[in-house]
């Protein structure tokens, strides 16, 4: 016996990237990527519920894919992403306060589910939960957030970001105007970072990304570019709500899950991230898509 307890897991074999999480060499973009994943099974979910409110069936696919919700958020928080955790639970937290008053203003039919189904499910997922409870081992998530809350400008992840975010300020202020073109800030930080020695270490560290897309976007695409991407997020905001979708059963979960990606965007650099940035955008258009096809939301 080796004593390694690990999943062999191929990538490992291919890198040395300490952040591995699947096919993520970076733990917070998988665990930004997860959380997406998350919302959209949710947005799944109460579509699939409010379909069957409407069509009267006896039973529907909401709690099986209520059950993937549960695997997906568990996943998001064994990424070990703080950011993404707390994302995570803003975002759902959100969802139940917006579910319930939905539910208060517009009831749905009654005998939608098969309650005898319901139970099944109900049972199953309660009795998974408290074996998952009781089985997996929590340490390494309950450290992480107990090092955040114990010391927040201890915690080398927080302190480091704080100060790349002073010299990013700086280099913003110089070249906010004009920009310094995409993919150019790992090339010109340095310049503004050496004036940070914890963070710098004499050019042995190197940053690749500003760790906060808000700071890292308007530095590279200047002004314009930042007016552009601002005037098509207007447009889509115009968009939803001409449309009144604001108690749709699958679009509002996915605004949760992208507005939360924005939010994560203010502490790390998800939108650098290909497959988060595709998916977000994917989402974003497959909704703005339904309601087009659908009138309006229900």
């Amino acid at each position: 016996s080796t004593g390694d307890t690990r999943l062999p897991w191929p990538l490992g074999l291919l890198t040395t990237r300490a952040g591995l999480s699947a096919s993520f060499v970076y733990h917070n973009h998988a665990g930004a990527y997860l959380t997406l994943m998350t919302l959209a099974a949710v947005a799944l979910a109460t579509w699939g519920y409010d379909q069957g409110a409407r069509t009267h069936k006896k039973s529907t696919p909401a709690a099986v894919l209520a059950l993937v919700t549960f695997f997906l958020a568990g996943a998001v928080l064994f990424t070990l992403s703080r950011g993404a955790s707390l994302t995570l639970g803003g975002s759902l937290v959100a969802f139940a306060g917006w579910f319930f008053v939905r539910r208060r203003m517009r009831p749905s039919a009654a005998g939608a589910t098969d309650a005898r189904i319901t139970l099944v499910l109900a049972l199953m997922f309660g009795g998974f939960a408290l074996y998952v409870g009781r089985n997996l081992d929590f340490t390494a998530v309950t450290r992480r957030f107990d090092s955040l809350i114990d010391g927040r400008t201890k915690d080398e992840s927080v302190s480091t970001r704080l100060e790349a975010r002073a010299a990013g300020l700086t280099m913003l202020a110089e070249h906010g105007w004009r920009g310094i073109g995409a993919g150019g800030f790992r090339f010109l930080f340095p310049l503004y970072v050496r004036a940070y020695p914890d963070i710098y270490d004499g050019g042995k560290l190197f940053w690749e990304h500003q760790h906060n897309d808000w700071l890292e976007i308007p530095e590279e695409l200047g002004a314009a570019g930042t007016l552009i991407l601002t005037t098509g997020a207007a447009y889509l905001a115009g968009f939803f709500l001409r449309r009144r979708a604001l108690w749709h059963s699958s679009l509002v979960p996915l605004l949760f899950g992208c507005i939360g990606t924005l939010l994560h965007a203010w502490i790390d650099f998800p939108f650098q991230c290909p497959a988060i940035l595709v998916t977000w955008c994917l989402l974003l258009t497959l909704a703005a898509r339904g309601i087009a096809l659908e009138g309006r939301g229900p």
